[in-house]
């Protein structure tokens, strides 16, 4: 493309500088950019201001200087903007709603804080780990405590907690630590009668109600409430399976599923059932269990149906237990109602589809 010489002329002239090569609209601009390279501290810091309300709100920052008191209490401020934000805590007004739930906020900046819960963004990134935070001060206490031997300017501090041997990075930390031994509870549930002791938590928990998923799968398109469903499932593409159990050659993809699988090797079982007593390896077989056991009760007015499976099933190989889901068993002892048996733990369940998943739990 020819360039005439009148378009030449109506190019925007640039100052650039001759050592670390900024570009400037302006040569004084270009001029007060020098005085970094130079060395020299004219003033006391090199922050520019386009108006000079905005200068003599900065300085306030060095002098402490808070000419605005609230009213209602003893508080003062150096901006008339923040005390009319302060002066909401008493009035009560939130004049800013979230478009995603029903929560108001006294401020754009708190808003824009909450908005990040339900969109999952994280603006704040750590150069070293990768890592992302919601809030800059998320950041800062990272860096804090997982890097502060290579951050200059970050040292390492340790928090210990009163009340047992747990050492903590931050004084926030600390805090919520705390509450597992107060049990205190401050994050209540705008939609239901659930109090948590986390403000992670809380809004974790609150998705349930919005049906709001910020994580999306880059691969499949599905989206998760959680950033930990998301790493999780996104191991289903990528095949990775990194929580291996000790006893066995048997991966996971992840750590609870692993930890319940383990539970096959030491015969644990912290589920019990408080109809019968029976013990369980897993939250999800006490479930599916109970429903039969009280079922059961109702209707047959007997206590002794798990004694009922457990001869039954000694009539058949172990290898027949683990490949051969079955209601002859129940059957013959004149079950109408509780048709299919799990082989392996003894639990009696309604639908053969729901037997057939726990017993491959097991397989």
């Amino acid at each position: 493309m020819k360039i005439t010489f009148s378009q030449e002329l109506c190019k925007p002239k640039t100052y650039h500088c001759p050592t670390c090569g900024r570009v400037f609209p302006r040569h004084s601009s270009l001029k007060r950019h020098l005085v970094i390279h130079s060395g020299k501290r004219p003033f006391k810091c090199f922050i520019y201001f386009p108006y000079a309300s905005k200068l003599q709100r900065h300085l306030r920052t060095h002098s402490g200087e808070r000419p605005f008191p609230c009213s209602m209490c003893e508080k003062r401020f150096p901006e008339k903007g923040l005390l009319m934000i302060h002066e909401r805590v008493h009035t009560g007004e939130k004049p800013f709603p979230c478009t995603f739930c029903e929560k108001r906020f006294a401020s754009q900046g708190e808003l824009r804080l909450h908005r990040r819960t339900h969109t999952g963004e994280r603006p704040y990134h750590c150069s070293i780990c990768l890592k992302s935070f919601s809030r800059h001060w998320h950041l800062k206490t990272h860096l804090e405590a997982m890097h502060s031997e290579v951050v200059a300017g970050f040292t390492r501090k340790k928090f210990p907690c009163s009340d047992c041997e747990k050492s903590c990075n931050s004084a926030a930390e600390l805090r919520d630590h705390q509450r597992t031994h107060t049990g205190e509870r401050p994050f209540q549930c705008s939609f239901c009668d659930k109090r948590f002791a986390l403000s992670g938590t809380l809004v974790r928990h609150e998705r349930l109600h919005t049906g709001i998923t910020p994580y999306h799968c880059s691969d499949c398109g599905k989206t998760f409430a959680q950033q930990w469903t998301l790493t999780t499932h996104m191991r289903t593409h990528t095949g990775e399976k990194p929580y291996s159990c000790t006893q066995c050659d048997k991966s996971f993809v992840a750590p609870g599923e692993l930890r319940r699988h383990t539970r096959i090797h030491t015969g644990e079982k912290p589920y019990t059932c408080t109809d019968c007593g029976r013990h369980f390896s897993l939250a999800g077989t006490l479930r599916n269990h109970k429903r039969s056991c009280t079922q059961s009760k109702k209707e047959s007015g007997t206590e002794d149906v798990p004694d009922l499976v457990q001869a039954a099933a000694e009539e058949f190989s172990q290898q027949d237990l683990v490949s051969n889901v079955s209601s002859e068993v129940v059957t013959r002892h004149g079950y109408s109602k509780v048709e299919f048996v799990c082989y392996i733990c003894f639990t009696l369940f309604l639908f053969l589809g729901v037997c057939q998943s726990e017993c491959a739990l097991y397989s």
